[in-house]
């Protein structure tokens, strides 16, 4: 089997990894902090990637591919970024087929890393044997992907069952990063937590003044019995929850698989999205879709990106 050399392209930190046959062989991870340009960090991934390689004794002709995934709509038969790059302003004018053949003399394959997440849960993770998936991954937004009958859903704009973080469950909300209104992630979501703070600011707290406030600050204090924290921890699991009702409805999988930094309650987290669904959904019997925490939540996309890389054909 192939080494795939895999690159999981997030806003703050970029993963890198040489994976075979679903294995981890080496890791590493570059911090980005405020870098608005992927084109200056390229050659800090090669002097990296190569680093691995050294270090392992992995040799030009033992590569199979690179695979990378990124935050963002992604045409994945063309290997192309379709929507704007948040955080890497220049990401959509770069030539990274080109970088790589360059480099490694290698082919690229490129997916949305929620997608990419999914497939490696599905093949290394809690969706083993599972051919009806769906994942939602927390972390700044929300992230969302869908597998129906074996294969990824992408749609005919590469939109499908990605944006489950922009369906909008509040008519009256407020302005969405997208434009839309009231859309899940407008409602909850780590990048709308200053909002949703100040919505509460009239609350008894004793929670510091954490800047830029995290989920992990409001899960602490509110198993405190702070007042605020409760508050925003009630309405942000509810919302979830809600959009999980919603995804759940529209794709009709046989399970759903949570992952990201914010899910660190666990089961606590888990137990209440399993009770709204059993409540919620139309489905024959309670219980018919499990909620399951994702088995490799840091390496989820890194797995599926080398799983992507080597059935490409």
């Amino acid at each position: 089997m192939s080494v795939s050399i895999v690159v999981d392209i997030g806003g703050t930190s970029i993963k890198l990894a040489l994976v075979a046959a679903g294995k981890l062989l080496a890791e590493d991870v570059i911090e980005v902090a405020d870098n608005r340009q992927l084109a200056p960090i390229l050659p800090v991934i090669v002097e990296r990637v190569n680093s691995l390689m050294s270090s392992l004794g992995i040799q030009h002709h033992d590569l199979g591919g690179v695979g990378a995934a990124f935050p963002c709509i992604i045409d994945s038969k063309q290997g192309r970024i379709l929507s704007d790059f948040v955080k890497y302003t220049d990401a959509n004018d770069l030539d990274l087929h080109g970088w790589v053949n360059e480099t490694w003399q290698i082919p690229l394959v490129m997916e949305n890393d929620a997608r990419a997440a999914l497939v490696g849960e599905w093949q290394y993770g809690h969706g083993q044997g599972v051919n009806h998936l769906v994942q939602m991954t927390f972390g700044t937004g929300i992230g969302t992907a869908v597998l129906m009958d074996g294969r990824l859903l992408r749609g005919s704009h590469f939109l499908a069952g990605n944006l489950g973080g922009h369906v909008t469950i509040d008519l009256h909300g407020d302005l969405c990063s997208c434009g839309n209104i009231g859309c899940v992630e407008a409602v909850a979501s780590t990048w709308a937590l200053p909002a949703m703070l100040d919505r509460m600011a009239g609350m008894e707290s004793n929670m510091p003044d954490v800047q830029p406030p995290d989920y992990k600050t409001i899960f602490e204090w509110a198993a405190k019995g702070d007042k605020l924290a409760l508050a925003v921890k009630e309405q942000s699991i509810y919302t979830w929850g809600l959009a999980m009702v919603n995804l759940v409805h529209a794709f009709d999988p046989e399970r759903v698989i949570v992952s990201g930094g914010v899910m660190r309650e666990g089961e606590n987290i888990l137990s209440t999205f399993q009770a709204m669904l059993d409540k919620h959904t139309w489905l024959p019997s309670r219980g018919n879709v499990k909620v399951v925490m994702a088995k490799n939540r840091t390496s989820a996309a890194l797995l599926g990106m080398d799983y992507l890389v080597q059935n490409r054909n």
